[in-house]
């Protein structure tokens, strides 16, 4: 469990550092872009395997 916490935590640093390069103003933007991403991919998994 601590090499999962260990692992999760430097991917949530990396995505803060990454995030925070992005314009203020687009930051919202990229957020939802994510969420449409994550929404297909789920759709996609459930297709694929049923």
């Amino acid at each position: 469990m601590a090499r999962f916490n260990t692992i999760e935590k430097d991917m949530n640093l990396k995505f803060e550092r990454v995030f925070s390069l992005i314009p203020k103003e687009k930051q919202s933007q990229v957020l939802e872009a994510l969420n449409i991403y994550n929404d297909a991919i789920k759709k996609s998994e459930v297709e694929c395997c049923d």
